[in-house]
């Protein structure tokens, strides 16, 4: 049962009250979030995500779930995982702003490795993240916190497994023995199209275990 009540700090506040066990209750984002229905596959992920401000909204009350997750929102969730460790040095990205939100996430994400420009001078924060992407992303991550492990998924169990760049092979592979990505319709992987924020919410979810 979601229960969604006004209080004087934040207007909205929202608790899921169980019907099997008395007394049993724990803050739930989706009882928060207008766009965000309980019954929705990726509700869990997003109470995770939201609750541990790893992801939030541009519109207050909103998640956006079927939006696309950005190169950006991907280094910052990622940076905060992490610990929000402080970051050294500069980028040499020329399309990234001082004053961006995402500044010192990618700093730290560009001297760890776990992120890469398009170019050189080009980060392309805004663009949407292709799963093969953010697969080669999330490698490098475990990577850095030592948590990698053998598993590797057979690519050519997917219809679309032939689609996956040469650069990418890797990373998806051992995304998919992880359990991080999986087939759609089809049994398609879809490389190289974009990821969504719930698809990224439910990653991150799995990501931390």
């Amino acid at each position: 049962v979601y229960v969604t009540a006004a209080d004087y700090a934040s207007n909205t506040t929202g608790r899921a009250f169980s019907l099997t066990g008395v007394g049993e209750e724990h803050l739930c984002a989706t009882a928060l979030l207008t766009d965000v229905e309980p019954e929705a596959w990726y509700h869990e992920a997003v109470d995770y995500a939201y609750t541990q401000g790893l992801m939030e909204g541009s519109d207050p009350l909103t998640f956006q779930p079927d939006d696309g997750a950005t190169r950006a929102q991907v280094v910052y969730s990622l940076y905060l995982l992490a610990g929000a460790p402080e970051p050294e040095g500069d980028l040499p990205f020329t399309d990234v702003p001082r004053n961006a939100w995402y500044y010192d996430a990618l700093c730290w994400a560009w001297e760890n490795g776990v992120a890469q420009g398009y170019s050189g001078t080009f980060f392309g924060a805004m663009a949407p993240v292709q799963r093969q992407q953010l697969a080669a992303m999330l490698q490098r991550f475990a990577a850095l916190t030592e948590e990698t492990a053998d598993a590797r998924g057979d690519l050519s169990a997917f219809s679309d497994g032939d689609a996956v760049s040469p650069w990418a092979q890797e990373a998806m592979a051992w995304a998919v023995g992880e359990g991080l990505l999986s087939g759609g319709s089809g049994g398609r992987l879809s490389p190289q199209s974009a990821t969504t924020r719930a698809e990224l919410a439910q990653i991150l979810m799995n990501l931390a275990g």
